[in-house]
């Protein structure tokens, strides 16, 4: 599989970043093909963890959805995420209720959200109350196993 987006290695001033710039392109390019061909257009699309919305921007675009939102517990990259057209809400997946109506959302997307969480069930239960009948969750954590994960356990 070949990501685009990725400039050559001599870009980055160190090989970890290299790595870690890589794996963040390949991994909206394999979240997004993973739900290819099952969110409708016009989609309602949250994303967990939004930071500044590249990633939540790329889903919308590739995947067709009309309406954009990011929540995410810290509001200094929000600004960012907002300039990229997606309503965007600070809130803290641990303590309170994701700022949402009930079932307001065709796909909620919780990229490597969870393995930074304490206490993962209020979240699910926000994210179940936040999804549209038959709308879809991506929820995807790291594999520490994983290449980069072990060299950087080294």
């Amino acid at each position: 599989m070949r990501y685009p987006n990725i400039p050559k290695r001599q870009d980055f001033g160190s090989y970890r970043d290299y790595l870690s710039h890589y794996e963040y392109e390949a991994l909206k390019e394999v979240n997004a093909s993973m739900l290819d061909g099952l969110v409708k257009p016009g989609a309602r699309l949250l994303d967990l963890a939004c930071w500044d919305g590249t990633a939540t921007r790329y889903y919308g675009d590739r995947l067709g959805a009309s309406e954009l939102f990011g929540a995410d517990c810290e509001n200094e990259k929000l600004e960012a995420a907002s300039k990229r057209g997606i309503d965007v809400r600070i809130c803290d997946f641990e303590r309170e209720a994701l700022p949402f109506p009930d079932a307001s959302f065709d796909v909620v997307i919780a990229n490597q959200i969870f393995e930074h969480l304490k206490q993962i069930y209020r979240p699910m239960s926000e994210v179940h109350r936040v999804l549209k009948p038959g709308g879809l969750l991506l929820f995807s954590v790291p594999n520490l196993g994983g290449l980069l994960y072990r060299l950087q356990l080294l």
